[in-house]
């Protein structure tokens, strides 16, 4: 078995997963890691005909695999495809635009060889990233240490960030049942963080080494994403789901929460039916004392 699975859920956009594959045959080849790390790509039905031009120039690599979705089975459910369909040590779900650097790929294998870890997270650039330098080269192994380092949705929601270990996603179904929050990798791993506090998470990468995600060619409604958010945050106990609020309107709250608080009955149902009346409180107070400044 490969040490790591690369899972590539993509449809319709074969000029981005044909730059993404590039680079990463390129770096596997370069650091010799054909036998630790292979690539499945699941095309959820495209009617890109570029699709056919991939599966012809990497048939032939050993490491590569494709597999096609008879129909389109929704972004979600082709993410959980992976978790559950995939035979798998290591699991890095990628997503077929984003842009990154694999120097670290070897140092990750010599971690996953180890078997310390359940969780990796790629530093990445997006909001929230200044957590990781505060924290970085340190392993985490509480739940409180995790919800509070990594930011609800710029770090756990970017699922590109993240590489899980097969414990971790035997939690899946709970990402299924959850799916359409978009969300289908957190509700696993907050799964996970819930009824155990021995999970432990390493952080990759440096100022050099990171993901780059660009929000311009995102494919789902913001507004959805965040109630789904909010809906997930609902599922922790009591502790937790106080630790991911609080993390959570650090992090995004000044520029999306509470505007999308008074935009969006859906974000506003879930808010209250995860958190309550006396969340509901407590933000309007950090919004009225200034300590959450609308963005």
């Amino acid at each position: 078995m490969y040490s790591l699975t690369i899972y590539i859920p993509s449809y319709n956009r074969s000029e981005y997963l044909s730059r993404t594959l590039s680079n990463l045959s390129a770096s596997i080849e370069k650091f010799g890691l054909e036998s630790d790390v292979c690539i499945v790509v699941s095309d959820n039905c495209s009617e890109d005909s570029g699709y056919s031009d991939i599966v012809h120039d990497y048939s032939s690599k050993s490491y590569f695999s494709y597999v096609r979705q008879t129909v389109n089975i929704g972004l979600a459910a082709n993410i959980n495809f992976g978790f559950s369909s995939l035979n798998f040590e290591y699991i890095w779900v990628l997503s077929d635009d984003d842009s990154l650097e694999l120097s670290f790929v070897p140092k990750l294998i010599s971690y996953i060889r180890d078997g310390k870890f359940d969780h990796f997270y790629i530093r990445s650039s997006i909001t929230g990233d200044f957590r990781c330098d505060e924290v970085h080269g340190d392993a985490l192994s509480d739940s409180r240490a995790i919800l509070e380092t990594y930011s609800s949705f710029a770090m756990l929601g970017l699922i590109s960030a993240n590489i899980y270990s097969k414990r971790i996603c035997e939690y899946s179904s709970i990402g299924y049942d959850l799916s359409w929050t978009l969300f289908p990798h957190v509700a696993m791993f907050l799964k996970m963080l819930d009824e155990t506090r021995y999970v432990k998470s390493k952080i990759l990468g440096s100022k050099e080494n990171k993901l780059i995600w660009d929000g311009r060619r995102r494919s789902y409604s913001p507004r959805n994403a965040y109630a789904g958010m909010m809906r997930l945050g609902g599922e922790l106990n009591p502790e937790n789901r106080k630790v991911f609020l609080n993390t959570l309107l650090d992090d995004f709250g000044r520029s999306h929460v509470v505007n999308l608080f008074f935009s969006d009955k859906l974000f506003r149902f879930h808010f209250i039916d995860s958190f309550g009346y006396s969340a509901l409180f407590k933000l309007f107070v950090k919004v009225v004392s200034g300590k959450l400044k609308i963005g």
